[in-house]
């Protein structure tokens, strides 16, 4: 089914899109990296 394709592709592509940034907030906040953190809360509009 091509619906069925074409969202397993989106939603492959999506996550791999999505995957670097998560992994480098995620490091930010091991290493205490309030930069990084803070750019991510303005950008994504998130409260502390």
């Amino acid at each position: 089914d091509p619906a069925l394709v074409l969202e397993q592709f989106a939603r492959i592509l999506s996550r791999k899109f999505a995957h670097a940034p998560s992994q480098a907030l995620k490091q930010a906040g091991q290493d205490g990296n309030a930069t990084l953190i803070s750019a991510a809360r303005r950008l994504f509009k998130l409260s502390r």
